[in-house]
C-alpha cells in the first residue's frame, strides 16, 4: 500500500510517469510493475522496523543488536509481504474484490474474538452498559462510514435531443469520497512515518 501511494505521488511530480499513466492499461501495466518493484525494498526497510518495534515491547525476542542474526528475520518478513502482496493481486485478478484490502479486513476482522474474549475476561459482562454502547457506537459508525463510501452527488445535466426541440435529463454521478482508502492510509503512513 504504501508503495502504491508512493507512485500515486510521482505520477503528479515525474513527467515520465505522468504520461505513462495516460497510455491507459499498457500504462497501468507498467506503473503497477513498477509498484511491485518499489514494494520488495519497502517492505524489507519496514521489517527492520518492525523488528526493532518488537524487540522494544518484548526485549530478547529479536537480536537488535547483531544486524547478522536479524537479517534473516527481516528476509523472512519482507518475503512473507511479498507473498501477501501476490495473493492480494491473484484476488483482485479473480474478480472477488480488492485483494489487498480484502487481506487488511481479514486480518482486522480475525483478532475481533480474541479482543472480546479479554474484554469479557477483564470484567466486561453483557450487563455492562459500556459495553453495549460500545456495540452501538461500532454499529452506527459502520453505518455512516458505509453511507459516506457508497454516496454520491447526482448532478443533473441537461442536453438538447436530436432532430426535437425537446431536452432530455440525465445524471451525472460523483461519489463523495473518490478516493476510497488511499487517504486514510497514506494519513496513517503520514502520522506515524516519524516514529
Amino acid at each position: 500500500i504504501n508503495a502504491s501511494i508512493i507512485m500515486q505521488l510521482l505520477a503528479v511530480i515525474v513527467p515520465s510517469l505522468e504520461n505513462l499513466k495516460k497510455e491507459g492499461e499498457q500504462g497501468q501495466k507498467k506503473i503497477s510493475q513498477y509498484t511491485r518493484l518499489l514494494a520488495v525494498p519497502l517492505s524489507f526497510v519496514q521489517s527492520y522496523g518492525m523488528l526493532i518495534l518488537v524487540n522494544k515491547f518484548a526485549p530478547g525476542i529479536v537480536p537488535a543488536d547483531n544486524f547478522s542474526e536479524m537479517l534473516p528475520m527481516m528476509i523472512i518478513v519482507a518475503s512473507g509481504t511479498i507473498l501477501l502482496m501476490w495473493l492480494g493481486e491473484l484476488i483482485t485478478e479473480k474478480g472477488i474484490g480488492n485483494g489487498i484490502s480484502l487481506l487488511i479486513f481479514a486480518g482486522i476482522v480475525s483478532t475481533v474474538p480474541q479482543q472480546l474474549f479479554g474484554g469479557f475476561k477483564a470484567g466486561a459482562g453483557l450487563q455492562d452498559p459500556i459495553f453495549w454502547a460500545l456495540i452501538i457506537a461500532t454499529i452506527i459508525l459502520t453505518i455512516f462510514v458505509v453511507y459516506i463510501s457508497e454516496g454520491e452527488r447526482r448532478v443533473t445535466v441537461i442536453y438538447a435531443a436530436k432532430k426535437s426541440a425537446q431536452q432530455k435529463k440525465s445524471f451525472l454521478p460523483l461519489k463523495i469520497n473518490q478516493a476510497g482508502m488511499i487517504p486514510i492510509i497514506f494519513a496513517m503512513s503520514l502520522v506515524s512515518f516519524p516514529s
